[in-house]
């Protein structure tokens, strides 16, 4: 790591080579070139970033869901799209009486040094499992947590969304139960959603919200634009990259019914219309 030359005499005078007990990177030094050295300062850190230790602050009530040995994910903000497994090794021997927190220690594997010490991470611990539910991601819920709604693919024009209120389960860092609000089958909008919201209280358009949504222009119904500029042919909310599928169908949306409703309402005021005009005329 250096060298060291030492007072005895010589020319010149005998040198030391200072090294490391562990491999590792040099995290911070505490000395300059030249500058003298006394045997017991601290002159370097090392660390040895092959495995990191991150300290969780695990709520009270959650504390009888861990144990030693448990097997985590581990995200870290500065490292989008890389998740690590960590493993509890050590669980604190005290709550803290400012943030009821007990503090557990997770070891990560990090061969790649792309953790480094002092980052902020986001874990996430399984303390219940349930099957056999209806979950969306967490991306497609907008609104308050006392008045969550979602953005419903209408059942018969693809580029009419429905909002439609729902009530939510329990969740976890990717999806939420809904318990709810809509049903198996139902195209939900997971990217872009916070955008619709605003669509025609605002004066942004349909159109405006999907443009910002995926990046680029669309028809003024909101349908996409084909190579030659037209309309393109409707496509289906399972191949929409903004959209997400539950298992079911969207007949109860109350604007599908309303357009059903009115059609028929106009429908028969037109055959109401035409059977006067018919009497009318025999007279």
């Amino acid at each position: 790591m250096a060298v060291i030359e030492t007072l005895q005499p010589g020319n010149p005078p005998p040198r030391i080579e200072l090294r490391a007990s562990i491999g590792g990177v040099v995290m911070g030094s505490h000395v300059s070139l030249g500058e003298p050295v006394d045997p017991m300062q601290h002159l370097m850190e090392v660390s040895d970033l092959s495995v990191i230790h991150a300290v969780a602050r695990i709520p009270e009530n959650a504390i009888e869901h861990i144990a030693t040995g448990l097997v985590t994910t581990i995200s870290f903000p500065a490292r989008p799209g890389h998740e690590f497994m960590g493993t509890l090794f050590r669980i604190g021997s005290e709550v803290s009486p400012e943030n009821a927190t007990l503090d557990a220690h997770f070891a990560i594997e990090n061969p790649d040094a792309l953790i480094l010490p002092g980052m902020r991470a986001e874990l996430f611990i399984t303390i219940r499992r349930t099957g056999d539910v209806l979950a969306i991601p967490n991306s497609c819920i907008q609104g308050s947590q006392l008045s969550p709604f979602v953005f419903v693919q209408d059942y018969s024009l693809s580029n009419r969304f429905i909002r439609s209120a729902v009530s939510l389960g329990v969740k976890n860092n990717t999806h939420t139960e809904i318990l709810s609000g809509i049903f198996p089958g139902d195209l939900v909008v997971n990217r872009g959603a916070y955008i619709l919201s605003f669509a025609g209280d605002t004066g942004i358009s349909l159109k405006e919200a999907l443009d910002q949504a995926h990046g680029h222009q669309h028809n003024d119904d909101g349908s996409e634009i084909s190579a030659d500029g037209k309309n393109a042919p409707p496509t289906s909310g399972a191949a929409n990259p903004g959209m997400s599928q539950t298992s079911g169908s969207g007949w109860r949306h109350p604007w599908t019914r309303f357009l059903i409703i009115s059609n028929g309402i106009s429908l028969l005021l037109i055959v109401a219309q035409q059977i006067s005009r018919s009497r009318k005329s025999a007279a």
